[in-house]
């Protein structure tokens, strides 16, 4: 058997190439749909793991960080946005103010 991929670093695709292919769900008018069958992607990594293709591993704390600050950069960056959209909007009239003030 191949070399074991730890946990924290299996895809949807590594599931789907060892045959435990994710569902994969969408939302139409508030109403879920299953645009992909398969399992749950917790139970397909269990399947995967109970086959032998998973070694059950942490991730390691310097990959963890890595991508909790890439995190918070997307939300400042998002937050940024905001504050860009809500200033051209209100220099065009389209907003005014708080909605909670009269």
């Amino acid at each position: 058997m191949a070399e074991q991929i730890p946990s924290w670093a299996v895809t949807v695709d590594d599931l789907a190439r060892w045959g435990f292919p994710v569902r994969k769900t969408d939302k139409v008018v508030g109403t879920k749909v299953v645009v992909a069958e398969g399992l749950p992607f917790g139970q397909a990594l269990h399947a995967a793991w109970a086959a032998g293709h998973v070694r059950m591993a942490a991730i390691p704390e310097d990959i963890a960080e890595a991508a909790r600050a890439a995190g918070r950069e997307r939300i400042a960056e998002m937050q940024r946005l905001a504050r860009e959209n809500v200033a051209f909007l209100r220099k065009h009239n389209m907003i005014v103010g708080p909605s909670f003030t009269k």
